[in-house]
């Protein structure tokens, strides 16, 4: 495993989460998981590339008290591979199964164009990346997020599609070992394609391991620290 990722095992708390059982890119466990993470995170959620908006749902639902806030790109004018293009919806269904809740807003506009300073998202702490899954879309998107959890001191990163046995195109791993693990823990859940990055391994010094891992893990147990 490379330096600076940490596998982390399933939280059995997230298996009480009640989400909808139907076809949708990500798995109905991984959806748990994130609402479990998103717990751990106050403020609004913001999800980058929400394509037809099954996990928004399941967002809305688990966190009616919360913004909602969903982001996909229907324009033609992106850095999609040929094999994710399939994937990019018309304007008309972006988000179109959390249409309705009081607590989403959907935009049209190209997430790694998006001023994080400024409302509606500037109060976003759980930055949810799962649209463009090219190394250059994943960086863009990536280095919009960080900057926002570095300039609030607060926050969390959940990448998705984070996978080891990728097909080639697919370059969320690739991205994140080769230019997040090496500076910063990231922790894998175990069982699923989510990696996370929290404010506080942001702000610890990666020199110094003790510090490194971030304080205290979302994980009590199940870790496995990286081999130097």
């Amino acid at each position: 495993m490379p330096t600076g990722i940490r596998k982390v095992a399933f939280p059995k708390e997230c298996r009480s989460i009640e989400v909808e059982e139907w076809p949708r890119y990500t798995h109905v466990h991984e959806v748990q998981a994130l609402c479990w993470l998103a717990r751990k995170v106050p403020g609004d959620i913001l999800e980058m590339g929400c394509n037809d908006g099954r996990t928004t749902r399941e967002l809305a639902m688990n966190f009616p008290d919360r913004r909602i806030l969903a982001v996909d790109f229907a324009a033609k004018r992106d850095t999609l591979c040929p094999e994710q293009k399939g994937e990019k919806p018309p304007p008309e269904h972006i988000a179109r199964y959390a249409r309705g809740f009081p607590n989403v807003e959907i935009y049209n506009r190209n997430s790694q164009r998006l001023d994080l300073t400024r409302k509606p998202f500037s109060n976003a702490r759980l930055l949810f990346i799962d649209g463009d899954h090219s190394y250059e879309g994943v960086k863009a998107d990536t280095i919009i997020a960080l900057a926002h959890l570095k300039r609030h001191r607060a926050g969390m990163i959940v990448w998705h599609d984070f996978q080891d046995d990728a097909p080639e195109w697919m370059k969320v791993y690739e991205y994140v070992t080769r230019e997040i693990a090496p500076h910063y823990y990231v922790e894998w859940i175990d069982t699923t394609r989510l990696a996370v990055l929290r404010w506080s391994a942001l702000s610890a010094e990666r020199a110094n391991p003790a510090r490194a891992s971030g304080g205290r893990s979302l994980w009590r147990n199940g870790i496995r620290r990286p081999r130097r």
